[in-house]
């Protein structure tokens, strides 16, 4: 049977009357919800990444202001540390020429004297110019003076490699004067009759350690300790 509506014609729903129109209102709504939700939280999370890198980058400023502060300290800790390694290399290399002198007087012949003594060290002559006699890296003297023989040339030579650090001795020269008379008496600077010399020495490079180290202990005659 055919259904009838009683309904006045004034009273009847308007439409096709399918019934889908509440449940598409409610899919807008749900679909508008979730886009609403989804902005709300991107929203959250860029203001809270923007927090995050406000505090990093006022961190950042903050140690590069400490930094900035505190590189006059790295600077003055740069310089200590090369004043330390100069003064260390310095003490490596330092020779003890007072001990040379008190060697030197006391193995020299009781005849024999000296007329002149240039020390040099690492290559460098006294007046800091370039000695050829020197030894290479090590501290060498040329010692130049008068004997009455050459046998005291030998002795004297034989003592000389005897010092404490000697190397090698070499006899550079040793004449007597052409022109000396029998008269010719010998002072300071004239051998006389004598034997005119010059002999270099040259010594191991210095370690700072050796100096004063056990066994190696200078003799009180040579201005040591007891």
């Amino acid at each position: 049977m055919r259904p009838v509506n009683l309904l006045p014609e004034d009273r009847r729903p308007r439409g096709t009357g399918s019934g889908n129109g509440p449940l598409v209102v409610l899919a807008v709504l749900g679909v508008a919800l979730v886009m609403t939700l989804g902005y709300v939280v991107t929203a959250n999370q860029v203001a809270s990444r923007e927090t995050e890198l406000a505090e990093v980058s006022a961190e950042a400023e903050a140690l590069e202001a400490r930094v900035a502060q505190l590189a006059p300290y790295g600077e003055l800790a740069a310089v200590k540390q090369e004043r330390i390694a100069a003064v260390a290399a310095l003490a490596g290399s330092r020779f003890d020429w007072e001990r040379l002198m008190r060697e030197v007087a006391r193995v020299l012949p009781a005849d024999s004297w000296l007329t002149t003594v240039t020390a040099s060290t690492a290559g460098e002559a006294s007046g800091g110019t370039p000695d050829p006699t020197a030894a290479a890296g090590g501290p060498a003297v040329i010692l130049e003076g008068c004997a009455p023989s050459q046998p005291e040339v030998a002795t004297m030579l034989v003592r000389l490699g005897k010092l404490h650090g000697a190397t090698d001795v070499i006899l550079d020269e040793s004449v007597r004067d052409a022109d000396a008379a029998a008269t010719d008496q010998a002072g300071p600077e004239d051998c006389g009759l004598g034997y005119r010399f010059a002999a270099t020495v040259t010594f191991e490079i210095p370690q700072a350690a050796a100096l004063g180290a056990a066994g190696q202990r200078v003799p009180a005659s040579l201005g040591g300790g007891q």
